[in-house]
């Protein structure tokens, strides 16, 4: 009986550590993403010194880029899949729509309550709020224009809405029960 005693504390102590593991396991991963992105920006402002180029997508290719959410005060990489992987390492660019800038809808998913809560206050937003994505040529500026919540099996959010760019935030409900889901335009754009 005591062996199974210690066996329980031992679980329970694991059970309380694992979202104390999950946030430092994301935040570990996103300073190891803004170390690569410090590292590109330098070798980018050593490469335009050299000679000048235009992208009209920013860099899409080398997968960099960065989400600034002012009102909700998130700075975080975006990485490059939705899985539950990449989702514990920060806000995730769902592979089958635009990239930030490019026409379409650029969609995002960020988590809620795990893995960096990176969207726990994504309901916060109103129309006019501004949404930043970087890049290391370009900084895409959109404008909130609505936001609505949506069944998890809603695939019809991941469409363009006939904007030019759009880009469009999609988070888990509490419970999770549904998805709530805030849209945008892109507003104007910056070289870097």
């Amino acid at each position: 009986m005591k062996k199974f005693t210690q066996y329980g504390f031992w679980f329970g102590v694991l059970l309380a550590c694992t979202p104390l593991l999950m946030f430092f396991y994301g935040g570990a991963r996103q300073f190891q993403l803004n170390r690569a992105w410090d590292e590109a920006q330098a070798s980018q402002s050593q490469a335009s010194a050299q000679s000048s180029s235009d992208d009209s997508t920013g860099d899409a290719d080398d997968g960099l880029a960065r989400l600034n959410i002012p009102k909700l005060n998130i700075h975080a990489m975006i990485v490059g899949d939705i899985t539950s992987t990449a989702l514990a390492e920060g806000p995730g660019h769902v592979p089958s729509t635009a990239l930030p800038g490019e026409n379409g809808n650029c969609v995002l998913a960020a988590h809620r309550n795990v893995w960096g809560s990176w969207f726990r206050d994504l309901d916060k937003l109103e129309p006019g709020d501004k949404v930043i994505v970087e890049t290391l040529k370009q900084h895409f500026y959109y404008r909130i224009t609505g936001k609505n919540t949506v069944l998890p099996n809603d695939t019809s959010v991941l469409k363009s809405h006939g904007h030019k760019a759009e880009i469009t935030l999609i988070t888990c409900t509490l419970p999770v029960t549904h998805r709530i889901v805030v849209h945008g335009v892109l507003d104007h754009t910056s070289t870097t």
